[in-house]
C-alpha cells in the first residue's frame, strides 16, 4: 500500500523601510533665552553628504522562498508504515528593488576595521542552493502485544530564512544616507547648526545644510565636516557567506493502551540547530584602535550560533466517556 505526494510552493517577503522622521531635524537649546533667539546648541539630522538635502532614506527589500517537497508512505505490512520524504528550499538573498545598497566590507587581516569599505551590492549575502532536507519516519504495532501497543520515530532536517529585522538597520548604509550630530553652538549657532523651521508639516521640507555636504570618502564614507580630524559612523552588515539556519529534528515514542480506555504515551523529542544568526559588534572582534578606523561600532548579523533541545515527554489521556474526558501531561 503506496501513498505518494508531491507539491511546490512559493512565498514573496518584502519589507519597505525608511528613515522619514529622521529627516527631521532635532534641536535642542540651552535655556529658554537660547530657545527665544533661534540659538540651538545641538543638532541631529539625516542628510545626503553629497547635497546635505534630504537623505535617500526608502529601501524596497525583498526576498522569495521556493521550496518542492515529495513524500513517500508504505504501508510495508499491516503492522508497520514507513514513511520517507525530501524537501528542498530556495531562500533568496535580501534585495533592495531598484537599486544597489551600500554594504559593509571588511579590510584584509589585521585591518578588518581601519580597511573597511563600503561597496554597493544588488543583494546583501550569497545564494545557498542545496537547501535539501530529508525526513523518515514509521509506526510499528508489535503484534505479540495485540494491538495494544504502538512505537513511533522519526527523523527531519529543516531550514528556515534569516531574519529580515537583523538587516533592517543596513539601510542606513547608504548610499546618500548618513546621520549627522552637530554640537556644540552658541549664540551664533556655530558647529554647523542651521536653525530652521519646515515650510510645511513634511520632513523634506526643511532646507539643505551645507554644512553637512561633506562628500564620501573613496571607502564610501561621509567626508569629516570642516573641523574634524576624522568622521565615525555606525553601520549594520554581514559577512557575505552567511548560512541558512537549519535544524535537526527527532523523536521517539511508545504508546500502549492501559485498558478502561487509557491510553499512556512516553517519549523522547529532540534537536540540534546550527547557523542561528546573532548580531555581533566586530569592534569585539578586530583592533579598533586605528586612527584610521571610520566607525565607532560595525554591527555584523554572523550565523554562528548553535542550540540543543533534549526533552522527555509523558501522556495519559481518556477520550469521553460518561461526560468525562481527561489529558495529563
Amino acid at each position: 500500500d503506496h501513498t505518494i505526494r508531491a507539491g511546490v510552493e512559493l512565498r514573496f517577503e518584502q519589507d519597505n523601510d525608511a528613515l522619514f522622521g529622521q529627516e527631521r531635524p532635532i534641536y535642542a537649546f540651552n535655556g529658554l533665552f537660547a530657545f527665544a533667539n533661534d540659538a540651538s546648541v545641538f543638532e541631529q539630522v539625516t542628510a545626503n553628504p553629497n547635497t546635505g538635502g534630504i537623505a535617500n532614506t526608502q529601501r524596497y527589500f525583498r526576498s522569495q522562498d521556493y521550496a518542492a517537497f515529495i513524500q513517500h508512505d508504505w504501508k510495508v505490512t499491516p503492522n508497520f508504515t514507513f514513511n520517507a520524504g525530501l524537501r528542498w528550499e530556495e531562500f533568496t538573498p535580501l534585495a533592495n528593488k531598484g537599486s544597489q545598497i551600500n554594504y559593509p566590507v571588511l579590510g584584509p587581516p589585521g585591518k578588518e576595521l581601519a580597511g573597511l569599505t563600503l561597496v554597493p551590492h544588488d543583494h546583501l549575502w550569497n545564494f545557498q542552493h542545496h537547501n535539501f532536507g530529508p525526513k523518515i519516519g514509521f509506526a510499528y504495532t508489535p503484534a505479540m502485544f495485540k494491538n495494544k501497543m504502538v512505537i513511533r520515530g522519526g527523523y527531519a532536517l529543516a531550514y528556515n530564512h534569516l531574519d529580515i529585522a537583523l538587516f533592517n538597520n543596513a539601510l542606513e548604509d547608504g548610499p546618500g544616507i548618513a546621520s549627522f550630530g552637530l554640537c556644540c553652538g552658541g549664540n551664533g549657532n556655530t558647529a554647523g547648526i542651521q536653525y530652521n523651521l519646515g515650510t510645511s508639516n513634511s520632513p523634506s521640507s526643511f532646507p539643505a545644510n551645507p554644512s553637512l555636504k561633506t562628500g564620501v570618502n573613496a571607502a564610501g564614507f561621509p567626508n569629516p565636516m570642516p573641523g574634524q580630524s576624522l568622521s565615525r559612523v555606525e553601520i549594520y552588515g554581514a559577512p557575505y557567506n552567511l548560512k541558512y539556519p537549519s535544524s535537526d529534528l527527532y523523536s521517539l515514542d511508545v504508546q500502549r493502551s492501559l485498558g478502561f480506555n487509557t491510553t499512556a504515551t512516553v517519549g523522547y523529542a529532540g534537536s540540534v540547530g546550527r547557523h542561528y544568526a546573532r548580531l555581533v559588534n566586530q569592534n569585539f572582534l578586530y583592533d579598533q584602535t586605528s586612527p584610521n578606523n571610520p566607525v565607532n561600532a560595525a554591527y555584523f548579523a554572523q550565523t554562528d550560533s548553535v542550540q540543543a533541545y533534549n526533552s522527555l515527554n509523558a501522556r495519559l489521556e481518556r477520550p469521553m466517556l460518561h461526560g468525562i474526558a481527561y489529558t495529563i501531561n
